[in-house]
């Protein structure tokens, strides 16, 4: 028989919008903590983020502090009717020296340190912050959603590689450092937090934006 997903009164079902996209992001460059508003195409993935999101209850709305996704968490607040609450622990985690480059870039120019942090999820980007510090954060805000909003409907908006480290701790899952969801910028994903398990309901929705040309 199917399996059934256990919903209680106290089950958090969480919901995660990662922002539109930047210069950066079609560039295929790293953002990180670098302040960037969304472009052109970015905006319009956060408005049809924002009308998908209108069709929800939400309890509650926090965004991270980053431009892009304030930008993108605004959309939403005047679609959903309600206000978007800054989260400092929802920013994006900062690369320090790779901000701006491209992988192939940060292979050329820091070679020795790209190979350590491939080889240890726990090692810092040149400069960057230490994912323990990450984890630390991405901890105790689960924690305070836990106990804040036990039986609600809550939306965060924020980032591509605050996502990848929360869903992972949500789960239980071991910690990396590289991409093990792929989250395109606009997307939603869900996470049933309850008192016997938390689950991954979806990853990566993005029905809701349509075709990829249509934002060209």
């Amino acid at each position: 028989p199917e399996e059934t997903l256990p919903v209680t009164d106290a089950t958090l079902r969480l919901l995660l919008a990662r922002h539109g996209e930047t210069t950066l992001n079609s560039a295929h460059r790293i953002i990180g903590s670098t302040d960037l508003p969304l472009s052109n195409a970015g905006r319009q993935q956060a408005d049809r983020l924002a009308r998908r999101l209108a069709l929800e209850r939400l309890d509650a709305l926090y965004a991270s502090p980053l431009r892009r996704a304030v930008e993108t968490a605004e959309l939403v607040a005047a679609a959903c009717g309600l206000p978007a609450q800054v989260d400092e622990r929802l920013r994006e985690t900062d690369f320090g020296a790779w901000e701006g480059l491209s992988m192939d870039e940060v292979a050329r120019r820091d070679a020795a340190a790209l190979a350590a942090w491939q080889a240890d999820a726990m090692a810092a980007p040149t400069g960057g912050e230490p994912p323990a510090r990450l984890l630390a954060r991405v901890d105790a805000l689960l924690s305070d959603l836990r106990g804040r909003h036990a039986g609600q409907t809550v939306a965060l908006v924020a980032h591509g590689g605050l996502f990848q480290a929360l869903i992972l701790r949500a789960l239980n899952l071991p910690y990396r450092n590289d991409w093990v969801f792929m989250l395109y910028n606009g997307s939603l994903s869900e996470l049933s937090l309850a008192a016997v398990r938390n689950v991954a309901v979806y990853l990566n929705d993005s029905a809701h934006l349509g075709p990829v040309n249509a934002l060209a």
